[in-house]
């Protein structure tokens, strides 16, 4: 497994709840079912991403 990967899904998780702050703050329209699907996709994302990079490091 490469380190690399892990670091990207960690920042694509990051990245992914940042714009999620944001388009719950300026457009409150968004339904419960899609913030807890947004919610899923990037605890997926950033546990996904931290197990690769502890599984590279050898931990």
């Amino acid at each position: 497994m490469q380190p690399g990967l892990g670091y990207l899904l960690i920042l694509l998780g990051i990245i992914a709840l940042i714009w999620l702050i944001l388009t719950v703050e300026y457009n409150p329209k968004y339904s419960k079912f899609q913030i807890v699907l947004a919610i899923i996709l990037l605890a997926f994302l950033l546990g996904f991403g931290i197990q690769i990079v502890l599984v590279s490091l050898g931990l």
